[in-house]
This record gives C-alpha cells, sequence and structure tokens, in this order.
C-alpha cells in the first residue's frame, strides 16, 4: 500500500516538473507572450475606478474646523447653505468605502482626509523594476464651507496643495504658511467703512510642502 502511495508521488513529481519545463521553455523561445501575460496582470492589480463620497455637517454651535491631509489636495468655496458640505471624487483602486475619519466634539470639528494608497498595498519588483500602486489613485477633496460660518478653519497639509476661493463680499482673516511650498494670495475683498463692525472668522492654512493659493470666487 506505502510502495503504490510512494510511486504515485514520484510520478505526480514527474509530471509536475515535466509540466514546469514545457511552461518555461515556451516562455523561452515566446518572450512576446510573457511580456504580454505579465503586462495583463499589472493592469489587472493596477486597475482604477471612479469613486466618489460626499459628506454633510451640520455645525451650529461649532467653533473650529480642522482638516488634516497628507497628499489628497483640498479646495474651498464658499456657498450660501446652511452645512458644511465635503465632496472627494477621484480614481481609486481596490474596495474603498470612505476616505473621511471624523471626530466631533461639543465645540470642534476634527476632519482626516485618509490617503488612497493606505487600502492598496500591491507592490512588485521584476528585473530591478519596481511597481507600485501609489501613483495610480488620484482624488482631490471640495471643502463647501457656509457664508454664515464667523469662527476658525484651520487646514493642514503635509504634501497636498490647498486652493481657496473666496467672493469679494466675504471677510475673513488669513494666516497661511508654507515651509517649502509657494504661497499666493490673489483675493482682494470689497474695501469696508471704517466705522463697520462686522465680525469676521479666520481661516488658518499650515502646509510642510503643498503649495497654497487663494483666489478670488465668481458667485
Amino acid at each position: 500500500m506505502f510502495k503504490k502511495i510512494f510511486l504515485a508521488m514520484i510520478a505526480l513529481c514527474f509530471i509536475f516538473m515535466g509540466s514546469c519545463s514545457l511552461i518555461m521553455g515556451y516562455f523561452f523561445f515566446n518572450p512576446g507572450t510573457f511580456n504580454s501575460g505579465f503586462q495583463w496582470m499589472s493592469d489587472q492589480a493596477f486597475k482604477t475606478h471612479p469613486f466618489e463620497e460626499k459628506q454633510e455637517y451640520y455645525i451650529q454651535g461649532i467653533q473650529n474646523i480642522h482638516v488634516q491631509s497628507t497628499q489628497v489636495p483640498v479646495r474651498v468655496e464658499i456657498h450660501p447653505g446652511p452645512s458644511l458640505q465635503l465632496v472627494i471624487e477621484g480614481q481609486v483602486q481596490g474596495d474603498v468605502k470612505s476616505l473621511v475619519h471624523q471626530v466631533a466634539e461639543t465645540e470642534s470639528l476634527q476632519i482626516q482626509l485618509l490617503n488612497p494608497e493606505s487600502f492598496s498595498s500591491f507592490h512588485m519588483q521584476i528585473n530591478e523594476q519596481n511597481y507600485s500602486s501609489s501613483d495610480a489613485s488620484e482624488v482631490k477633496a471640495t471643502l463647501y464651507v457656509p457664508s454664515s460660518f464667523q469662527n476658525k478653519l484651520y487646514i493642514q497639509t503635509t504634501e497636498a496643495p490647498v486652493e481657496v476661493f473666496l467672493p469679494t463680499n466675504y471677510y475673513v482673516q488669513l494666516q497661511l504658511r508654507s515651509e517649502s511650498g509657494e504661497v499666493r494670495n490673489e483675493w482682494e475683498p470689497t474695501p469696508l467703512s471704517d466705522n463697520s463692525n462686522l465680525k469676521v472668522g479666520t481661516i488658518e492654512i499650515q502646509s510642510e510642502k503643498g503649495a497654497i493659493s487663494v483666489l478670488d470666487q465668481n458667485l
């Protein structure tokens, strides 16, 4: 009995080795087929699909809004609605359900924008050539801030650029700082009269490497 099992295992080993030899020989004499197969496999591994996520926050009583992003670009616009709205759009890999991590407290709202790459860690190295999914996902976030919000909006990024579009009849104190990125402020609000007691909020933006731009928003 054991002898038959042993002989069967040897036969299976010879069949396996023979099959591998045939496959290797085929790819050796037909390198184009191997390259096509590898290209198909890498395309499937790095395949992206459209992604959209929408979040809405009612911020009555909120004094501070803190938005954090490492690589996801952030765009800020002012809108007349009563709520803070966040829209994330682009292309992602894998089964990404949400790119937003949020923490709401009594007087503050913290929103962290997650990197799509953190959901896909596929990596290959063949013939000293690196194949990674890090460049395959590309999303951007747009933050719609109510014009009635007169408290503090703080945006902090590592590499992500920030674009802020402000109407000329909207008044806010700006604090902009980037360690190595370009800082550009082309917003020109309508001048206020000297006796104006209008209460204004604050938009503070800090980045390590990302560029910061403040532009006029045409309503």
